[in-house]
């Protein structure tokens, strides 16, 4: 017998072919092939990877059975990257790892994720929401393979906001700001307010983290007095949520 082996995992393009028959009596043959009904034909096609039992009888019911396994011989695989876990606001890389052939082409699901494209066997996504992001791509045989990762993003808001500061100009502590993770986008206002409800100072859209923002301690051009002030701002992260915050903060010199 002869055989052709799949292409691919899955592909239903595997061949027996039975060559020559001897021995038995008489000269017809029938063949059954894993338990189906038995036929006069020798050539069997559309088959999958597997084993396939081939029982051979002649008109006096002699037999003999066969077990023919067909194999495909290099299963195309690919690899990503891997699962991982990542904050929001935060740009993660995603790649196309590998593959053991060649690719004659590609394509990443869902395409809607992607924010930044870096080239066609990786990008970079930002993200808001827990998802898989899956790659197909296709050999030159036109074998199929597919990976996926899953990215799982954390909602924790990650907000500090100071309960002193010192802004006496030695370029640490000067400014009194609320700090953050990289799920902040910015700070929308920023509202000091003294004890009897006076507005101090006020600041508007002001990036993440940016050094030289924030209330510097003056009030009218001259540096504030020691002692308890209110702040109420507004923060807005990287979901495009809004948060209120309010307290107190003590300025010493």
């Amino acid at each position: 017998y002869e055989v052709v082996h799949p292409r691919c995992k899955g592909y239903q393009d595997g061949i027996i072919s039975i060559t020559n028959i001897t021995g038995g009596q008489g000269e017809d043959f029938f063949i059954s092939i894993n338990g189906s009904e038995f036929t006069s034909d020798t050539y069997f096609d559309m088959l999958a990877e597997g084993e396939y039992l081939l029982l051979v009888k002649d008109a006096f019911l002699n037999s003999k059975s066969f077990l023919i396994s067909l194999e495909v011989s290099e299963v195309f695989e690919i690899d990503i990257t891997d699962d991982f876990d990542t904050y929001l606001g935060v740009t993660n890389t995603i790649r196309l790892e590998g593959a053991n052939k060649p690719i004659q082409s590609h394509a990443w699901f869902p395409a809607s994720s992607f924010s930044l494209f870096d080239d066609e066997y990786q990008f970079e996504v930002d993200l808001i929401d827990n998802i898989t992001i899956y790659c197909r791509a296709e050999d030159i045989d036109g074998c199929i393979a597919e990976d996926q990762v899953t990215i799982l993003v954390s909602k924790e808001r990650n907000v500090y906001i100071p309960n002193i500061f010192s802004p006496n100009g030695d370029g640490e502590n000067d400014y009194f700001k609320p700090i953050f993770g990289p799920s902040v986008d910015r700070i929308v206002s920023l509202s000091i307010y003294d004890r009897w409800g006076r507005l101090i100072w006020e600041g508007y859209d002001m990036p993440a983290n940016s050094e030289d923002s924030g209330w510097d301690g003056q009030f009218n051009g001259r540096p504030a007095s020691q002692g308890t002030y209110i702040y109420l701002t507004y923060i807005r992260f990287q979901s495009g949520r809004e948060v209120k915050y309010e307290g107190s903060i003590n300025l010493v010199r």
